[in-house]
């Protein structure tokens, strides 16, 4: 996991914010458990919706995409043992993944159009990708790498 303005790494420690806050084998153990079907030609983002096959990681399963999906109750069990928030578990689970997606170029499904909520978490994922060489095609709901 590369650092960033927000997240260090301290020997086995790792410091958000300069907090010592969790084990680099926890960090591991935990973007494992997040991350699904890494060997993917094409990763899934989207809103999570609760009991609904449009949510996100069902329709990243179903097309057999590589998605990041940590589970709401295990997004939550993780904040309380770690002591973290939203932004700061997007620092060290969601930009590793994007990351990661990235540096193999994979073209990255919408499950919901991105651009529509300004400051959610997807819409902060897309901005990410763009800023990393991605673009964005609003009519088919696909980012791809266009080069940096």
């Amino acid at each position: 996991m590369k650092g960033s303005e927000r997240v260090s790494i301290v020997g086995g420690d790792v410091l958000v914010d300069g907090v010592r806050k969790l084990s680099t084998q926890e960090l591991a153990e935990l973007y494992g458990q997040s991350v699904h079907n890494m060997d993917a030609g094409q990763a899934t983002l989207g809103r999570f919706i609760k009991d609904s096959p449009a949510s996100y990681e069902k329709v990243a399963a179903e097309a057999g995409d590589a998605h990041f999906n940590l589970g709401g109750a295990g997004w939550e069990a993780a904040q309380a043992k770690y002591g973290l928030n939203d932004g700061q578990m997007f620092e060290l689970l969601n930009r590793p993944f994007l990351e990661e997606i990235i540096g193999n170029r994979r073209p990255v499904n919408f499950t919901q159009d991105p651009t529509l909520r300004p400051g959610s978490a997807l819409n902060k994922e897309l901005k990410y990708l763009e800023s990393n060489g991605y673009e964005y095609d609003p009519s088919s709901m696909i980012a791809t790498y266009g080069g940096k």
